[in-house]
């Protein structure tokens, strides 16, 4: 086993309900063997906690928690980013479109810990613009406002979602044709993605095009670099590491609903929250 494998130390208890999760100062742990895996890392270090023993191992503090195509996460971090279609991204990769759509919802899940996370301290010390963009959900009959908080630095400091009534009228065959595929099915695809883009255009896109200067985050002192998206999936959130808003914690478990569909899957795993 490699010695950087041999010297590493889980920093905390993954299940949520162990007292080791939030304080793991005087956690005890111990090693419970190995388990193999057919991609890299192939031999991958178990672990017991002594406190609630619960089972785990090295590889459920990686991003690729559970994942059987773990390279896909950064190459798919850019494709959504520049707006790619899932059904795009899974010819591309020969996958099919509902792992890509899985994959694209961990990762907006794992971005909008990073963004609650990067959040400055205290009140902002630069002037605020509340504003935002009108889009819909599943068809053009049911319309949306994405509202953003951004700062004098370019850096996005949050957003919601706001839920509007159609002005105007629409045929019986307009109401039912989504005439376009340039706006998410449901609401709560529209903000995973949102979340994707706060968190590129804050650590990773400079604020000018033309200067090519440092992205707001290092404007703010909250970066010493831009971040690259290795960097940004170099290690797992947990959500009950964080203190989430009911608002945030609605959104990160897929818990936005939109009205024309009957049934809204949302995040209901155990295990890979």
């Amino acid at each position: 086993m490699p010695r950087a494998c041999r010297s590493w130390r889980p920093p905390f208890c993954p299940n949520g309900d162990c007292d080791s999760h939030g304080a793991p100062g005087t956690w005890r742990w111990k090693r419970k063997g190995f388990y193999e895996r057919l991609r890299g890392p192939r031999r991958v270090q178990r672990y017991v906690c002594r406190s609630c023993h619960r089972n785990f191992s090295s590889q459920t503090f990686s991003t690729s928690y559970w994942l059987k195509r773990p390279g896909l996460l950064a190459p798919l971090f850019h494709r959504l980013v520049g707006c790619s279609a899932l059904r795009q991204i899974a010819r591309e990769f020969g996958l099919a479109h509902s792992s890509v759509q899985r994959q694209s919802e961990r990762l907006g899940r794992h971005c909008l810990l990073v963004l609650e996370a990067l959040r400055p301290e205290g009140a902002p010390s630069e002037p605020l613009v509340l504003d935002g963009l009108r889009t819909f959900e599943h068809s053009q009959y049911w319309p949306f406002d994405l509202n953003l908080l951004v700062g004098a630095s370019h850096y996005v400091y949050g957003f919601n979602d706001a839920e509007l009534r159609r002005s105007g009228t629409l045929r019986p065959a307009q109401r039912e044709k989504r005439e376009t595929i340039s706006f998410s099915k449901r609401r709560q695809g529209a903000l995973y993605r949102a979340a994707l883009w706060a968190v590129w255009r804050n650590t990773m896109k400079s604020r000018s095009e033309n200067r090519r200067d440092a992205p707001p985050a290092i404007a703010l002192g909250l970066l010493a670099r831009p971040l690259r998206a290795q960097d940004l999936l170099a290690k797992r959130r947990f959500p009950w590491r964080q203190a989430l808003g009911p608002w945030l914690e609605r959104c990160y478990f897929a818990r936005i609903p939109t009205r024309r569909l009957a049934r809204c899957r949302s995040h209901t795993l155990r295990y890979a929250v």
